[in-house]
C-alpha cells in the first residue's frame, strides 16, 4: 500500500491530475448540459467572451482534488495540483487582459 502511495505522491502526478481535471470537467459539461455540436459550443464560448469564466469554473474541482490529497497526506501531489491551478489562473489572466 505504501509503494502505491509513494508513486502517486509526486508533483508530476498531482500536476497531471490538476491539468486533466478541468479539461474533463468541460467535456462532462459539454456532454451532459450542452447538446450541440462541439465546434459550435467552442465558438459560442469565444463569441460570448465567457471563456475566462468557464475556465474558472472548471478549476473548482481542482480544489476538491487538492483537499483529497491533503487529507490523504499526499503533500507533494497537492503541491502539483496547486501548480496546475496556478497555471490555469495565469492563462485566465493572460486571456482576460490581452483582449
Amino acid at each position: 500500500m505504501d509503494k502505491v502511495k509513494d508513486k502517486t505522491n509526486t508533483e508530476k502526478a498531482g500536476m497531471f491530475a490538476g491539468l486533466l481535471i478541468p479539461i474533463a470537467t468541460i467535456v462532462i459539461y459539454y456532454l451532459f448540459v450542452e447538446p450541440v455540436d462541439f465546434l459550435f459550443f467552442v465558438k459560442q464560448i469565444f463569441i460570448s467572451n465567457s471563456y475566462t469564466r468557464i475556465i474558472g469554473l472548471c478549476i473548482v474541482p481542482n480544489f476538491i482534488i487538492f483537499f483529497i490529497f491533503r487529507w490523504q497526506k499526499r503533500y507533494k501531489a497537492s503541491e502539483g495540483v496547486s501548480i496546475a491551478t496556478l497555471i490555469y489562473l495565469l492563462i485566465i489572466v493572460i486571456l482576460k487582459y490581452t483582449n
